[in-house]
């Protein structure tokens, strides 16, 4: 509860559900619904989204354009000075599925240097 006045403020009404309701088929298809990947990310308008870390090779700010939930288009940032990295990502995320299962093997799926083996590596664990 504090947790909810901490975060939006003041509350008007908090209704809680019977244990009946909560167990019920219509309670389980509803929150099926509205926690499910396609309402979240897939019926939603286009949106922007930002992942960024420091590492020890350098800071990496990665910029997401998504529509239905695919990234669209993306800008990539880093003060690395290994750059050839940001072209092979660019080209691997495009068209993935917003998701971290599927932008993690993304990742995974770019062929590296050496250099760039630890910057992809590092680039896994943002998502």
């Amino acid at each position: 509860m504090n947790l909810l006045l901490n975060k939006f403020g003041k509350i008007e009404c908090i209704k809680e559900l019977s244990e009946e309701f909560s167990n019920s088929s219509d309670f389980t298809e509803i929150l099926e619904k509205y926690s499910s990947w396609e309402w979240i990310y897939g019926e939603s308008p286009s949106f922007e989204a930002v992942h960024s870390r420091k590492f020890k090779w350098g800071e990496i700010e990665i910029g997401l354009n998504l529509t239905d939930g695919h990234i669209r288009n993306l800008k990539i940032y880093t003060d690395s000075i290994i750059t050839s990295f940001i072209c092979k990502l660019t080209d691997a995320l495009k068209g993935v599925k917003y998701e971290p299962e599927y932008l993690k093997k993304a990742v995974g799926s770019i062929i590296s240097s050496d250099k760039e083996e630890e910057i992809f590596k590092d680039i896994e664990k943002l998502f």
